[in-house]
Protein backbone atom coordinates (compact mmCIF):
# COMPACT_ATOMS: atom_id res chain seq x y z
CA UNK A 1 0.00 0.00 0.00
CA UNK A 2 3.14 2.35 0.57
CA UNK A 3 4.43 1.93 -2.60
CA UNK A 4 1.09 3.56 -4.00
CA UNK A 5 1.33 6.50 -2.58
CA UNK A 6 2.73 9.19 -4.80
CA UNK A 7 6.19 10.83 -4.12
CA UNK A 8 6.19 14.65 -2.62
CA UNK A 9 6.78 17.10 -5.56
CA UNK A 10 6.38 20.46 -3.74
CA UNK A 11 9.36 21.89 -1.94
CA UNK A 12 7.65 24.53 1.06
CA UNK A 13 5.69 23.58 3.48
CA UNK A 14 3.66 21.33 3.44
CA UNK A 15 5.70 19.52 0.87
CA UNK A 16 2.49 17.32 0.01
CA UNK A 17 1.95 15.77 -3.62
CA UNK A 18 0.07 18.64 -5.56
CA UNK A 19 -2.08 17.25 -8.65
CA UNK A 20 -4.11 19.68 -10.94
CA UNK A 21 -6.66 18.15 -12.76
CA UNK A 22 -9.61 19.09 -14.92
CA UNK A 23 -12.97 20.11 -12.72
CA UNK A 24 -16.49 19.23 -13.33
CA UNK A 25 -19.09 20.18 -11.32
CA UNK A 26 -22.86 18.00 -12.24
CA UNK A 27 -25.63 18.10 -9.69
CA UNK A 28 -28.21 15.84 -11.27
CA UNK A 29 -29.96 15.54 -7.85
CA UNK A 30 -33.53 17.31 -6.55
CA UNK A 31 -33.98 19.13 -3.79
CA UNK A 32 -37.49 19.60 -2.14
CA UNK A 33 -39.46 20.14 1.28
CA UNK A 34 -43.16 20.00 1.42
CA UNK A 35 -44.95 22.08 4.36
CA UNK A 36 -48.03 21.05 5.52
CA UNK A 37 -50.24 22.64 8.36
CA UNK A 38 -53.55 20.40 9.71
CA UNK A 39 -56.44 22.36 10.30
CA UNK A 40 -59.93 21.83 11.73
Amino acid sequence: MANLIPARNQSVFPDNYLAVAGYEFRRDNIDSKINWNPTD
